[in-house]
């Protein structure tokens, strides 16, 4: 363990130090092609969590579900650009809103290529849904947002009184799961009052520990909350909790410009899978018969090339989620030295 930290720490120094080397490279590797694909599955929300700003009205769209035209549409350009990971998550929302999510899940899943799909609920609306048909309609890997506090934590984290209902949902999915022999991959994503570890509800995490490894059940950070550009204060977020920091120097493009392609669930294309705003829309997916042509566009490189020129979107100006290119690159080079040694000091 010391030795793997102190390789890390080495990784680390070794790539700040070669990242002029490589920069050249390394912007044309990231410039080539996206890293990630998705498109939104809904708007539409049955939380009011008191950490999210989709109960302040933050997401001023009109609320909807993705239909199967924009879903079909973007999964041929995906399949023509050679992906296999699908992403179905959504900006803010939750995809158990939609009473034809498994139809559309199944759809995805029906093309060989797609090897993964991804989504993100609270499973406050599992039991919509028969759950043997849920679990192997072909969706992959599923993330639970959470809390295991009980109910009074659970009613004023996620505005909603429906604690009973989410863990009896949670233990139904874990426990089809394994009668099916495990095809998702399931972790939890809890969001409780800190030290976490005083604030479990025992009975409830025993039992999801019979189904879910310790290492598939993720607790956020204390101090790496978003405020959603102020729109969060600090007694939204759970006890003990802290907003994580935002950089004010943002000279260098934010990372999503370079990371993922996201249609809305419209059919509109964002630079970013963290904010919602008119700001952040290049295009519309239906413009296109080649995902290479969106990522090496116009409509995508003016946002780039007005960033690096001083003009920055309002909207990123304040986003604590910011990251620059750079450490992106820099995280790339470091991951190339450590398979290098790997391939030199084989274990």
């Amino acid at each position: 363990m010391i030795f793997s930290k102190q390789l890390d720490k080495f990784l680390s120094l070794s790539a700040g130090i070669a990242f002029p080397l490589f920069r050249k490279a390394l912007d044309k590797k990231f410039e080539s092609d996206f890293k990630s694909f998705g498109v939104e599955s809904t708007n539409v929300c049955n939380a009011k969590c008191s950490f999210c700003a989709y109960r302040l009205g933050y997401d001023g769209r009109e609320k909807g579900f993705v239909n199967e035209d924009v879903l079909r549409h973007s999964l041929k350009l995906f399949k023509k650009h050679g992906g296999s990971n699908f992403s179905f998550i959504s900006v803010l929302g939750d995809p158990l809103t939609d009473k034809d999510l498994i139809s559309k899940i199944k759809i995805i899943a029906a093309e060989p290529q797609i090897k993964e799909i991804n989504i993100y609920s609270n499973m406050i609306g599992l039991d919509r849904y028969d759950i043997d048909e849920f679990v192997t309609s072909g969706v992959t890997i599923i993330s639970v947002s959470t809390c295991l506090g009980g109910r009074e934590m659970y009613k004023k984290l996620f505005g909603v009184d429906e604690y009973e209902r989410a863990m009896k949902n949670i233990l139904t999915l874990l426990e089809a799961n394994r009668k099916h022999g495990n095809p998702l991959k399931i972790t939890l994503l809890i969001r409780m009052y800190y030290p976490v570890e005083k604030n479990y509800d025992r009975e409830i995490l025993e039992k999801i520990r019979e189904y879910l490894p310790k290492n598939n059940i993720d607790v956020l950070p204390y101090d790496m909350w978003d405020d959603y550009n102020g729109k969060i204060k600090l007694p939204d977020i759970p006890e003990g909790g802290k907003f994580k920091h935002n950089l004010r120097d943002k000279k260098s493009p934010c990372y999503a410009l370079y990371r993922k392609v996201q249609v809305l669930y419209n059919g509109d294309i964002a630079v970013c899978s963290c904010r919602v705003s008119p700001e952040l829309v290049t295009d519309n997916i239906f413009k296109y018969e080649d995902l290479f042509d969106y990522w090496h566009g116009k409509s995508l490189a003016k946002i780039r090339n007005e960033w690096k020129k001083g003009n920055i979107p309002k909207i990123c100006r304040g986003c604590n989620h910011y990251q620059t290119f750079d450490d992106m690159e820099k995280l790339a080079l470091k991951e190339m030295f450590r398979a290098k040694i790997k391939k030199l000091f084989p274990r």
